[in-house]
């Protein structure tokens, strides 16, 4: 399996830099094991980044790669279509990334890839 492959299958983890991968990265999935103080910028965190315990995934990933997407094209922390700059469709699977309930977003950020790709035209 190459690189790429093992990217989307959540093998390894997203971003690999030598000197930081060890202090910020983890391979997944992993468990959220310092509680509210879990790594990153607030209005960016998925509902288990604030839970200790709490399992950190693909799942948790596409929360923060589309909670970024609002922040561009969107309200940032305001999640309502009014507020959003691109097409009714992105906004579908940018809305369904970025739920509090983990189990209907996306399993994987091939998944989401796929989703966004196939509408951002």
């Amino acid at each position: 399996m190459d690189y790429k492959e093992r990217l989307y299958k959540n093998q390894i983890p997203f971003m690999e830099f030598p000197s930081i991968k060890e202090a910020f990265y983890r391979l997944a999935p992993s468990v959220n094991d310092m509680g509210e103080n879990f790594w990153g910028a607030r209005r960016l965190k998925s509902p288990e980044e604030l839970i200790l315990g709490a399992p950190i995934d693909a799942r948790t990933n596409d929360f923060t790669m589309r909670a970024i997407a609002f922040g561009l094209l969107g309200g940032e922390m305001d999640h309502s279509f009014s507020k959003w700059e691109a097409n009714s469709l992105l906004y579908e699977v940018a809305i369904r990334a970025v739920t509090k309930d983990r189990r209907q977003r996306y399993k994987t950020i091939y998944e989401i890839k796929n989703a966004w790709g196939s509408v951002k035209n």
